[in-house]
């Protein structure tokens, strides 16, 4: 099957897998709700539901007084939840659903465009058979548009601008693989049309302001247009010059939302020089993100991803994507605070890399083992396709449904055994005491205070406590002929329920 679609026409084959990339977005898209990591929730969505009135900016963490968070995507977001507002849609999870359509739509209409534009780097049909396939096909794709993350929104802004600075050069130059360096630059010749370098420099600009940590990436981008692609100094200016408008842009919105004039990459840079503030969440060693990548990427598809973007970089050390990627990945694994979301900006460029490493070593892939890891993980990543497409990206986002929909019944909801540190407020239609209590004792006093008593549990084991009382299982993350019957197996894992008790 694999050899067949290798085969295939490029645009017939591109044209299909499109279609089933769309299906594959819209299904993450309804069904991938909540968050992936806190930050999206954190930084993003709390601070549109603050300019909506519906959240006071007293119970934001400490970026909001410190001004570091950027205020032009929550803009984006609180205009179309206002505009949802308007005509009386208030619950939300609605408009945090049509929030991750947008952004899906968005990152999508970005990976069809990049697909296009690949086409440059490769000289063979399947080569470009390969690149669609990755594009449209691998797993964390549909997940990871329908995150409505800084880090998303910057890789699209950053692909954008990337596109609109090059699509002029030759393939030639898109394709040089040597260091071959002039830095006499007043001599560059290589000219780029005024506009696209002034739109491409404002677009590049904007991903540094949506998420500093992909500063590396529009920086050696303008080091190999100047060096390696030798364009003309003039264009450079106007890439700086274009660069200058994203500051007053983002400048205009963070000043909106803080209500005085900032510019938060400003006071990301103050915070973090004079506090070192990323210290503080911890630290990892050098190779975490290889580490991760290869764990978390899924093997032995994550070995062929690995393998081809070491590939790259070591045997092409002059080439566009190294310029683009291998800065970012140095730069994180330099810095001691690491987490795997800040280098998400490279997965664009995986497809690519893996069609270029294909095509540079096409005779050498043909042996039996090689195949059948090949075959293996297109299995594997159509099931995780599947996986993390249907399944929410935070599995207690359905608690919170549950309580929003009974919300005038739960006056106050008992955590038994589970301190809920961070409760996301956003979702809940009215202020809800969460209530820690760790005895059984308590959970008789809790009975007996009140007519109706609402029990959140997470622990299997501590579910006998309340079924053995006078209480009705409400709600519940897996079904109760499951827990009971694999209860051994699901000792460690989170199995939400949530119980009301009656009083006697």
């Amino acid at each position: 099957m694999l050899k067949r679609l290798l085969n295939r026409d490029s645009k017939d084959l591109f044209k299909k897998l499109f279609i089933f990339s769309i299906f594959f977005h819209l299904i993450a898209v309804i069904f991938s709700e909540g968050f992936h990591r806190p930050d999206e929730h954190l930084g993003i969505l709390r601070y549109v539901f603050v300019k909506l009135d519906v959240y006071p900016a007293s119970d934001l963490s400490w970026e909001y007084p410190a001004k570091i968070r950027n205020w032009v995507q929550p803009a984006i977001y609180y205009f179309i939840a206002k505009s949802l507002y308007l005509i009386d849609v208030k619950s939300p999870f609605v408009i945090t659903f049509f929030l991750r359509l947008f952004t899906s739509l968005f990152s999508l209409i970005v990976l069809f465009q990049f697909s296009k534009f690949s086409r440059v780097f490769l000289k063979k049909e399947r080569s470009i058979n390969i690149a669609n396939l990755c594009f449209f096909g691998l797993w964390f794709f549909p997940f990871i548009h329908a995150r409505t993350t800084a880090e998303n929104f910057g890789m699209n802004v950053f692909a954008l601008g990337l596109m609109l600075l090059t699509k002029t050069l030759s393939k030639e130059s898109l394709n040089q693989t040597k260091l071959n360096f002039d830095f006499n630059i007043f001599k560059n010749q290589v000219s780029i049309p005024y506009l696209s370098a002034i739109m491409g420099g404002a677009l590049i600009g904007m991903a540094v302001n949506f998420r500093i940590p992909l500063a590396p990436m529009p920086l050696f981008l303008m080091l190999w247009l100047c060096l390696i692609a030798r364009v003309k100094f003039l264009n450079i200016l106007q890439i700086t010059f274009g660069i200058g408008l994203s500051v007053a842009f983002t400048t205009a919105f963070d000043s909106w939302g803080y209500g005085e004039l900032t510019y938060s990459v400003w006071s990301y840079l103050y915070q973090e020089f004079t506090r070192n503030v990323s210290q503080g969440f911890g630290t990892s060693p050098w190779y975490y993100y290889i580490y991760k990548t290869l764990s978390k990427g899924v093997p032995p598809l994550s070995l062929f991803i690995t393998f081809s973007t070491l590939y790259l970089w070591i045997k092409k050390p002059g080439h566009l994507l190294t310029w683009a990627t291998l800065p970012v990945f140095a730069l994180h694994s330099a810095i001691g605070h690491k987490e795997l979301r800040y280098i998400f900006p490279m997965i664009i460029f995986i497809p690519i890399t893996l069609a270029l490493v294909y095509e540079y070593l096409e005779d050498k892939l043909k042996s039996r083992p090689v195949i059948i890891f090949a075959k293996i993980s297109v299995f594997v990543n159509l099931l995780f396709l599947v996986v993390s497409s249907f399944k929410p990206a935070y599995t207690p986002i359905h608690i919170y449904k549950f309580i929003y929909k009974n919300g005038d019944e739960i006056s106050k909801l008992y955590t038994f055994n589970n301190l809920q540190r961070d409760i996301l407020r956003v979702y809940l239609k009215k202020e809800t005491p969460f209530i820690h209590i760790t005895k059984t004792e308590e959970i008789d006093s809790a009975i007996n205070l009140e007519k109706n008593s609402w029990f959140l549990v997470e622990k299997i084991s501590d579910f006998t406590h309340f079924e053995s009382r006078n209480c009705e299982n409400m709600y519940s993350t897996y079904p109760k002929w499951f827990t009971s019957k694999f209860s051994k197996w699901l000792k460690r894992s989170k199995a939400w329920s949530i119980y009301r008790c009656h009083s006697i």
